[in-house]
């Protein structure tokens, strides 16, 4: 049965970032996605999907270095559109569809060697999360892995700031900056153990940790990519303007993270 999205979920800040082309869109950044990466251990000419894929720097990071076909799909149009010129530019031919995994995937059972995401489950409330889990378990073969590197409440983190956090950053941003029943890492993963995933691992991650700066020649595009929708969307007075605001709400949950941990979950779907 179909979840549907709450009437409330509206992500225009994530619409707004999509527009600029900004990537690293998740907790602990490129330092998260250099441990992603390590815990998919993905062998060359293995097909990946990524859940959520943003404007598609993860994949083109993926495919050029490790020599294997990364698929994406994401919500969001504004995302999509500039992941499809970073490849483009890259000349990369990786799949993408907008889809929403909320719903449903769009993709045959067991298609997939590996499935990651990046900020994108640990947002959903608990009957989404379910079905998003359920869907991620569908495609995946059998002895495939399941990454996902969320950001998600500390333990012991009162209901009241919860609360309080979560309703300012739907009213100031579109959506929960962490799971609106205020899942702890252990709620997770017995959510991960309900869709019939075997968790083999959890790891803490460092938000403050600097990342390997990549200087290979379609980095170097990529940046261009980006660099290019900045340099457009300043132009843009609309952007422009809401460029202001959005520092200004950022600056006003600065302290957010006080309460929320990065985590990287490793599961396999076992049979």
């Amino acid at each position: 049965m179909s979840v549907s999205r709450p009437s409330t979920f509206d992500p225009h800040y994530l619409r707004y970032l999509g527009d600029l082309g900004a990537t690293n869109l998740h907790a602990a950044a490129a330092v998260a996605t250099e441990r992603l990466r390590s815990a998919l251990a993905l062998e060359p000419g293995k097909r990946v999907l990524d859940v959520g894929c943003g404007t598609g720097s993860t994949i083109l990071k993926f495919a050029s270095q490790l020599s294997i076909h990364v698929d994406g799909v994401d919500f969001l149009e504004e995302m999509l559109r500039v992941a499809r010129v970073r490849l483009r530019v890259a000349g990369l031919r990786n799949g993408l569809v907008q889809a929403d995994a909320t719903l449903a995937l769009p993709f045959r059972n067991e298609t997939y060697d590996a499935v990651f995401t990046e900020s994108v489950l640990g947002i959903q409330p608990p009957e989404s999360a379910a079905t998003f889990l359920n869907e991620v378990w569908r495609v995946l073969k059998v002895g495939g892995r399941f990454a996902a590197n969320e950001g998600v409440w500390k333990t012991g983190t009162s209901q009241h700031i919860i609360a309080a956090i979560n309703e300012a950053c739907m009213k100031d941003f579109g959506f929960s900056v962490a799971s609106c029943a205020g899942w702890s890492k252990d709620d997770w993963i017995l959510c991960m153990r309900r869709a019939g995933f075997t968790v083999v691992g959890t790891e803490s991650l460092n938000l403050h940790a600097p990342a390997t700066v990549d200087h290979s020649m379609i980095a170097h595009f990529s940046r261009l990519v980006t660099l290019a929708f900045r340099l457009r969307a300043m132009l843009n007075p609309r952007l422009f303007g809401l460029r202001r605001h959005y520092q200004q709400l950022l600056e006003k949950h600065r302290d957010d993270h006080h309460h929320i941990e990065a985590n990287l979950f490793v599961a396999i779907k076992t049979y």
